[in-house]
């Protein structure tokens, strides 16, 4: 028995430094010749058959612990490649979701911009409005002359007033094409407005203003000096006005300066419309006529 397995403790260390292929041709030919001498000599074979044992043992459990070794390494592989799967799939229906919400939040933009609009068409139920989108723009940043949608086949016509979703005044209708128009805005260097403190309690002149800047802001000139601005500082359109309705919401006095003839003082108005970002506008086509007429 002490013999068998010190035979067994030699062959495995053997084993261990055999090439797999060389091992595996010594078990097959050990196998067969143990099998032939058990055939003719089974009394006699039975120790060749326990030292061929000896050395198909240790290498059977060789074998399968190199395939319980490759088992493990395949399992492991098809468990990384099921997961890589897994998140390649989350990964994208994350992106659909990021996409369906950009969609969304563009709707509700757009609906929000759209009940502004029908709102300022209920403040001006006396009129007939338009809607009109933006369509081109003749500046890069800052919207001073633009086109809309509408045009002669509209209904449209030059020196119409245009106002946006929050009832500021925009602009003028200056051309008029057969189905587009171009708006010159209030903030075009030039135009020039005539216009009062909400309250009606004081005139002046507004003008668009020269600049470059993205910031929408108007001139204010011939104001009397005595006029607080501090607390009237919202602007209309005035009633004596040539091109423009009354009361159509301008802008917010920001700065006062007192002139140097002591009379009057100068500032700027900061204008109650975004002049950076424009999409849709109300082109106030004129008053409705009264039933029955």
């Amino acid at each position: 028995m002490i013999v068998l397995d010190s035979i067994k403790e030699f062959f495995k260390k053997v084993i261990r430094h055999l090439n797999v292929k060389v091992a595996l041709v010594v078990v097959v030919v050990l196998s067969l010749v143990a099998l032939f001498l058990q055939y003719f000599h089974r009394e006699d074979s039975i120790s060749f058959v326990s030292v061929a044992g000896a050395v198909v043992i240790p290498f059977q459990e060789g074998v399968n612990e190199i395939g319980k070794f490759l088992f493990d390494r395949e399992s492991e592989r098809k468990s990384i490649s099921e997961a890589n799967a897994k998140i390649d799939e989350l990964t994208k229906e994350n992106q659909a979701l990021k996409r369906e919400i950009d969609e969304l939040g563009e709707i509700r933009r757009e609906n929000a911009e759209y009940r502004k609009l029908l709102k300022a068409r209920e403040r001006l139920s006396e009129y007939e409005v338009r809607s009109a989108s933006v369509i081109g723009n003749d500046g890069v940043n800052i919207f001073r002359r633009f086109t809309v949608n509408l045009g002669s086949v509209d209904g449209i016509e030059k020196d119409m007033n245009v106002i946006n979703a929050d009832g500021g005044l925009v602009g003028l209708v200056s051309y008029v094409g057969l189905n587009y128009s171009i708006v010159t805005s209030i903030i075009e260097s030039g135009v020039s407005i005539s216009a009062m403190t909400k309250n009606g309690n004081a005139n002046c002149i507004l003008t668009g203003t020269p600049t470059s800047s993205e910031q929408s802001l108007l001139k204010l000139e011939n104001a009397l000096v005595g006029v607080d601005f501090t607390n009237d500082s919202t602007l209309v359109t005035s009633n004596i006005s040539d091109k423009y309705l009354p009361n159509i919401l301008v802008g917010y006095v920001t700065e006062v300066t007192p002139n140097a003839d002591g009379l009057t003082q100068s500032g700027y108005v900061k204008t109650a419309v975004d002049f950076t970002s424009l999409k849709e506008v109300l082109i106030v086509c004129g008053k409705k006529e009264a039933a029955g007429e």
